[in-house]
């Protein structure tokens, strides 16, 4: 299978630069236990459709995400035109929310479906 990468090494490492810092990594280390544990009530929430649980409220002015966002939903859109099978796999937090792909296919007119749990 063919496969198509959205991000270069080189762009993920610029994105990390831009969106972490000393603070969030300091956060992780302490919080190591609990990862697992959040890990799956993430999954659960995405399962049974609470999609509040990813909602960003404020996002700084300079936050490069939604503009990546937009390039991996112009990037999917072009796939999906090609004609061919298409399957993508995106981290949850990327899908959903005001600045999400899913939104920004309905707003391209596509219809975007959640299959159940």
């Amino acid at each position: 299978m063919a496969t198509d990468f959205f991000d270069t090494w080189p762009d993920q490492v610029a994105f990390l630069d831009a969106t972490v810092d000393a603070a969030d990594i300091s956060g992780a280390v302490h919080d190591y236990s609990n990862l697992r544990c959040k890990l799956t009530g993430q999954i659960d929430a995405y399962r049974w459709g609470d999609d509040d649980a990813f909602r960003i409220d404020r996002l700084p002015p300079d936050d490069p995400g939604p503009l990546r966002v937009a390039r991996w939903t112009t990037r999917i859109i072009e796939h999906v035109e090609s004609g061919k099978r298409v399957f993508v796999a995106i981290g949850v937090g990327n899908i959903l929310g005001e600045h999400g792909i899913a939104g920004r296919l309905v707003a391209s007119g596509y219809t975007v479906t959640r299959y159940p749990r």
